[in-house]
């Protein structure tokens, strides 16, 4: 645990109880004033800082396919291409992840920490990292114009020391003409030519920077550079369905395994290793690539022409090997292979992953071709700022999930109570519905759809949580619920409510199940200051989603950002016209304001 990482109340299972619990709970009050801002119980999952703009290269618009990347005390932390507009940042989005301080690595950046943005290899502009901004930032780079280095050729002149009055003659037979004997028979005297010095008009490309002189006079100097974006291609191996076999990418580092029967037919197969390339999908802010790039892919070997959406019949074996040095402060055990689906644009964790810390050895089962990438953790990190308005100056509060999620949320559905439960006799109210989301093991950021049956967090959560955190708006500070080791939930937050967002800390992979209350009761309507709030996705019949212009239309023209959070893909952003468009059951949501309003939604 990194003890630099600022001041963290951290109550533990069973500090809660008695009066001891009484005394840390109004410590948790009190500290956040003390600080200037909330304070966290927790490592909650920190929202990243994101950042868009034009960028110029010498006073020009910049290309398509320049790489801007973003530092931090000279580590890269995120990468992207301009696109054709010179722009970068828009799509696909471009944040720079928070740091978990609750790890020995560094995954990102801390609040007031100094941002350096680089186009290619060339000083970009900067900024200051706070959690949650969105940033306008253009970039501006210049790119020096060295003079080439200029190389004396001694050219013989063409013409020969006979006298000059031949030239006179209109007659064209007398006009000397330089010819080998001539020169071989005359002494001329050569006349060393320099290079002229060059105006070099540089070009910024993705490999990295040409320059291109436009001499005044002949002959020219041209810079070569060394590009940086290749491609290795990998031997081409036939495999027999039959017996199955294997394919290595050049360098060794990967190979693809396939067994008897796990193909149809014999096929070729290809790894090719990617250094650099723009084209290859970017990570996301949940993970950082961890070493090799790869593409797979399958060949008729008949024709020798790519077969499109290639499948497996049975999974087969994806492996790399991995250098330490490319994975300073990480711990190998989190280490993932992942594979980017392109249907959904996202990258996707392979089956079956092990690692062997021994060998450098990670592997994991796929049933189809990619791109693939062995990725660690980026995880984003908690809050501890407090107060302030729009613009995303004030550190909102968030936290830090477990690093290896294997559930994601999905939609709930709302079904009534089994008949079991309802009474033998008519009523005038109607059944309580249930409803259901899907927990990942570790920090979830939730909402109860409507009015619970019995809202108490013991209730709620029973078995299937131990810690649950809400940011409250009004007070600038996290409420919280804690159950110890004797299964006794205590701490400043005992009911939840509809309409709001909560961290929960989910002891398992599985459902969590919400027993509803009568859906004739009024729906919520919560005031929420300038700034940032934590809210939840509320609806009477339980509608799986709306849209979000729809249901923000309360707070029409005063939300500025809306982040969402899943344990599987990190933060994502949604600004008006821009991002996310909908709001799901089942999901909690940091909001931003620009001026208070009331969400009616």
């Amino acid at each position: 645990m990194k003890a630099s990482k600022g001041h963290r109340m951290r109550p533990t299972n069973g500090m809660l109880a008695g009066a001891f619990g009484l005394l840390l709970a109004l410590l948790a009050g009190l500290l956040p004033t003390l600080w200037g801002g909330p304070a966290p119980a927790e490592a909650l999952p920190q929202m990243p800082h994101r950042l868009y703009g034009a960028v110029t290269v010498n006073g020009a618009q910049a290309a398509a396919g320049l790489t801007v990347s973003a530092k931090i005390g000279g580590v890269q932390y995120a990468s992207t291409t301009t696109d054709s507009q010179g722009r970068y940042g828009y799509d696909p989005a471009f944040t720079v992840p928070a740091d978990d301080p609750d790890t020995t690595a560094v995954e990102g950046g801390t609040a007031g920490q100094t941002v350096n943005l680089y186009v290619e290899s060339y000083a970009g502009g900067s900024t200051t990292f706070e959690y949650g901004r969105v940033q306008n930032l253009a970039l501006t780079a210049t790119v020096p114009t060295p003079t080439p280095t200029a190389t004396a050729t001694a050219t013989p002149t063409a013409t020969p020391t006979a006298t000059p009055t031949a030239m006179a003659t209109d007659t064209p037979t007398a006009t000397p003409t330089a010819t080998p004997t001539a020169l071989a028979t005359a002494t001329p005297t050569p006349t060393a030519t320099a290079t002229p010095t060059a105006t070099p008009t540089a070009t910024i490309t993705p490999g990295g920077p040409t320059l291109t002189p436009t001499p005044t006079a002949t002959p020219t100097a041209t810079l070569t550079p060394t590009p940086t974006a290749v491609s290795y291609q990998g031997p081409v191996a036939t495999i027999p369905a039959a017996t199955g076999g294997s394919v290595s990418s050049d360098d060794s580092s990967a190979n693809l395994t396939v067994a008897a029967g796990d193909i149809a037919a014999n096929t070729n197969f290809q790894i090719t290793r990617h250094v650099n390339d723009p084209a290859f999908p970017q990570a996301s802010g949940s993970f950082t690539f961890a070493g090799k790039q790869l593409s797979i892919n399958a060949f008729d070997p008949g024709t020798g022409s790519p077969i499109s959406g290639f499948t497996f019949s049975n999974p087969v074996q994806v492996c790399f090997t991995y250098d330490p040095a490319d994975i300073p402060g990480t711990d190998p055990s989190t280490l993932k292979i992942k594979q980017y689906n392109s249907s959904t644009a996202l990258w996707e964790d392979l089956t079956g992953i092990t690692v062997n810390a021994a060998t450098h050895t990670v592997c994991g089962f796929t049933t189809h071709l990619s791109y693939f990438t062995l990725a660690a953790p980026a995880m984003p990190t908690p809050v501890s700022g407090g107060g302030g308005g729009g613009g995303g100056g004030w550190t909102p509060p968030t936290a830090t999930p477990t690093r290896t999620p294997t559930a994601t949320a999905g939609p709930p559905t709302a079904t009534p109570s089994s008949p079991e439960t309802a009474t033998p006799a008519p009523v005038a109210t109607a059944t309580p519905a249930q409803g259901t989301i899907i927990l990942a093991k570790g920090w979830n950021f939730i909402a109860a759809g409507w009015y619970l049956a019995d809202p108490s967090v013991g209730a709620v959560f029973g078995g299937v949580a131990d810690r649950v955190y809400h940011f409250n708006s009004e007070t600038g500070a996290y409420d919280f619920a804690s159950k110890s080791a004797e299964g006794v939930w205590s701490g400043t937050l005992a009911q939840i409510e509809p309409g709001y967002g909560y961290w929960v800390n989910s002891l398992l992979d599985g459902p969590l199940t919400y027993k509803y209350d009568d859906k004739a009761k009024p729906a919520p309507s919560h005031a929420l200051p300038a700034g940032w709030s934590m809210i939840g996705y509320v609806s009477r019949d339980l509608t799986p989603s709306t849209s979000i212009g729809a249901y923000l239309a309360s707070l029409s023209g005063k939300w500025a950002s809306v982040y969402r959070y899943s344990p599987n893909t990190g933060f994502e952003i949604a600004k008006p016209g821009f991002g996310f468009t909908s709001m799901d059951y089942g999901r909690g949501y940091w909001i931003e304001l620009s001026e208070a309003g009331t969400l009616m939604p």
